[in-house]
């Protein structure tokens, strides 16, 4: 398996690091726009939170049943590696940043 992250990876990693609450997938969403970090398609989350669980960079519960709602939520917690890739992943592209504005 590749240890390569995708944007939207880290994007949605940085989104649940900000407060290190847990959020369910519209919130992720909502959270990503609000940052102006661009749109991402539910399914696109989706798929980008299984990789991310797999890696061991969030961990994933089902939230209750709720009335009238088919499903339950799935909410999403940072875990501590994905906390440190994504402080390790954001200290290289500021460096790499600041090494452009001066270049």
């Amino acid at each position: 398996m590749s240890n390569a992250m995708t944007n939207n990876q880290l994007k949605i990693l940085l989104v649940l690091a900000q407060d290190g609450r847990e959020k369910y997938g519209l919130e992720i969403i909502d959270k990503m726009e609000e940052m102006k970090a661009g749109a991402i398609a539910l399914g696109s989350l989706y798929n980008a939170m299984n990789s991310l669980e797999k890696q061991g960079y969030v961990k994933g519960r089902d939230g209750d049943i709720e009335p009238g709602r088919r499903g339950r939520k799935r909410y999403y917690k940072i875990t501590g590696s994905g906390l440190r890739v994504a402080t390790a992943i954001s200290t290289d592209i500021s460096v790499l940043a600041r090494g452009l504005a001066h270049g």
